[in-house]
């Protein structure tokens, strides 16, 4: 089962198998950044790989927001989790908006399903003419071959009265990819068990190619090392 089929599987699903995400602090952080580093006045933010809207819920009480995410499952819940935003489906490496931001952020490792050099690039690029001068632009970076830790194992849980999910994961690498393959068991009350297998191959970009290819978009590049999770998170500030 390709990764995207098996996300539009899971969608219902997301926001408790990472329940132990803490949004509110994410997104205070977030703020942080952005009145750090953002020189301009403008209020809109486009949050691309939004999924099922968790950021934008708390991104809206500052910010005019806009989601972008390729699976419509998880947009569909997005739109009944926030309402009075704007929440469409875009490629993340083809962003074509009607209109520029002030701020745009790619959270959670999203960017790490730019699986080639050019669709990274494109990204990237696409990410810088989108926002308006002064802007800035957050990206939470998928590992590095540094970081990315062959051979792993790892599981997470949820415990509801009613639903119970167990995930187990292996790690693998190939070439510039990251392989996650993961199975999931989802125990539903009167419904029975379902099995769902998902194997996800992410790109691993290391520290100086990264910075490179955000000062060949046009960004002055930041680095902020294992800030978010273990992984490094990346400033794009347009001047």
């Amino acid at each position: 089962m390709n990764e995207l089929h098996a996300y539009r599987k899971l969608a219902k699903y997301y926001d408790l198998i990472y329940s132990f995400k803490d949004y509110v602090k994410e997104s205070e952080e977030i703020f942080r950044l952005v009145s750090k580093y953002k020189n301009n006045e403008g209020k809109s933010l486009l949050d691309v790989g939004c999924g099922t809207g968790q950021h934008i819920k708390y991104f809206k009480s500052v910010y005019d927001c806009t989601g972008v995410d390729l699976n419509e499952e998880m947009l569909k819940i997005a739109r009944k989790n926030v309402k009075g935003v704007d929440f469409l489906k875009r490629d993340m490496s083809s962003l074509d908006m009607r209109k520029k931001f002030d701020v745009i952020t790619c959270l959670f490792s999203v960017i790490g399903y730019a699986k080639t050099l050019k669709q990274l690039k494109d990204t990237l690029v696409g990410f810088y003419k989108q926002l308006n001068k002064g802007g800035v632009c957050i990206i939470d970076a998928w590992f590095d071959r540094a970081h990315w830790r062959v051979g792993s194992v790892h599981l997470t849980s949820y415990n509801g009265d009613d639903l119970k999910i167990v995930r187990v994961g292996y790690s693998a690498i190939k070439g510039t990819m990251s392989i996650l393959d993961e199975h999931y068991l989802i125990a539903e009350k009167n419904r029975g068990v379902t099995y769902i297998p998902d194997k996800s191959e992410l790109r691993l970009t290391d520290r100086p190619e990264f910075l490179k290819l955000l000062k060949e978009a046009g960004f002055q590049p930041i680095l902020l090392k294992s800030a978010i999770m273990g992984r490094d998170r990346y400033i794009g500030v347009k001047k």
